[in-house]
């Protein structure tokens, strides 16, 4: 993930999830108290960058200089990553809205691993939470007969980071180490291999 301190590293990434969880009335730029992706329907993602900036420290302008540069040689004369927005506010915190095209738009830019498509693209790609991912509903571990009948009607996300995310629709299953916040909203840890399914 895109971060807003460890400059000298290509995969710039943010220290850590805050965990506050709630949301803001700010508007869509400043819609998340902490760092997370947002799942779209069209296998897009989001990113939602919100971390603490020493201004004594760090030139805003500069690395926000620093990260558009980044990403145009990611695109490599394509626009897989978009910088959309980005804000510091008065109370020292970045804001910054980056947009993917798809999962491995993500992975170019900051190096995770990730997948993120419907669950029969993910069957098919070899990722297999069945027995690894539980219900939200009642605990019960995915078996086999229903993650075949998922197909292509449902999304599967697959990462191994610390973050925030934010689904298209409820969540029906995650895996250990990923934490339920409401319906459309989990965290993951970076010590596991988070599956969350919707």
């Amino acid at each position: 993930m895109l971060g807003l301190k460890g400059m000298k590293r290509k995969a710039l990434i943010c220290s850590s999830c805050l965990i506050l969880f709630s949301i803001t009335g700010c508007g869509a730029f400043r819609k998340y108290d902490s760092t997370t992706l947002r799942l779209s329907k069209d296998d897009g993602i989001t990113q939602y960058i919100v971390e603490d900036f020493d201004t004594s420290l760090y030139d805003f302008d500069d690395l926000i200089a620093d990260m558009q540069r980044q990403i145009d040689e990611c695109n490599e004369g394509s626009q897989k990553v978009t910088l959309k927005d980005y804000e510091l506010s008065e109370d020292q915190k970045a804001y910054v809205t980056l947009e993917y095209e798809d999962d491995n738009a993500y992975y170019d830019l900051n190096g995770y691993p990730i997948f993120y498509g419907t669950c029969l693209e993910g069957a098919n790609a070899g990722y297999n939470p069945v027995s690894k991912a539980k219900s939200t509903q009642n605990e019960e571990y995915l078996d086999s007969v229903t993650f075949d009948n998922m197909s292509d009607k449902y999304k599967l996300l697959v990462l191994h980071e610390a973050t925030c995310i934010s689904t298209s629709s409820n969540i029906l299953y995650v895996s250990e180490g990923v934490t339920l916040i409401n319906d459309k909203m989990a965290s993951t840890d970076s010590d596991e291999i988070a599956y969350i399914i919707f």
